[in-house]
């Protein structure tokens, strides 16, 4: 997913009543709990900002924030972690495009920006994606095989100590029915897709 080790994200304040700003391929109706196992991703919105919260056992999570483009573009800008209660957060400057709409296969983008940590300092790094093409998959809730669009991510830091990392490559499987990404996800709810889903895709919500 979308969740690197490192991919965490700045506070934000908004004094924006919550409202439903759903991208085509990005969750983001206020409210939504997608689950991938025994991992949970939980949906804040206001206006057009999206906020991917991970909790994970007491004092430990993290949570990435995102701009919704009219056009359905993601904009990634930042987020925070939470580690033995205590939290930090980053942010892109400027913010990264993650996502770059209408995903046409073989279409690609690529932003340059600063990694920003007021505790941890900054880096440079490079945010690319590259859509490799529609396939279809199972996804939990529908009935049938649903089409997906497959895209490639590659977050580089050129600059980065080859003890950490210098590069970080995944492969996401997103479906056009505002779920996003759905990459090992096992349940959902909080979310209408336009897809009908039949009976047997209800009942498998509900396993």
């Amino acid at each position: 997913m979308i969740r690197r080790s490192a991919t965490i994200a700045m506070l934000l304040a908004l004094a924006v009543a919550p409202t439903c700003m759903a991208g085509p391929y990005w969750a983001g109706d206020d409210g939504a709990v997608l689950r991938f196992g025994w991992y949970e991703l939980h949906v804040s919105a206001w206006a057009d900002w999206v906020s991917h919260t991970w909790p994970m056992m007491p004092g430990f999570g993290s949570s990435d924030s995102y701009r919704l483009g009219a056009d359905g573009d993601v904009i990634h800008v930042g987020g925070s972690y939470l580690a033995n209660g205590f939290a930090e957060g980053f942010e892109f400057v400027p913010p990264v495009l993650l996502l770059d709409l209408p995903l046409d296969p073989g279409k690609t983008w690529s932003t340059e920006s600063i990694w920003y940590d007021p505790n941890f300092g900054a880096a440079r790094t490079v945010v690319s994606g590259q859509v490799l093409g529609p396939t279809t998959t199972a996804v939990p809730g529908f009935a049938d095989q649903v089409p997906v669009i497959v895209v490639r991510m590659l977050f580089t830091y050129p600059e980065a100590d080859e003890s950490v990392y210098l590069e970080d490559r995944e492969e996401i499987w997103l479906l056009h029915e505002r779920l996003g990404l759905v990459n090992g996800l096992t349940a959902w709810e909080g979310i209408v897709p336009t897809v009908p889903r039949g009976w047997s895709g209800l009942k498998a919500l509900f396993r």
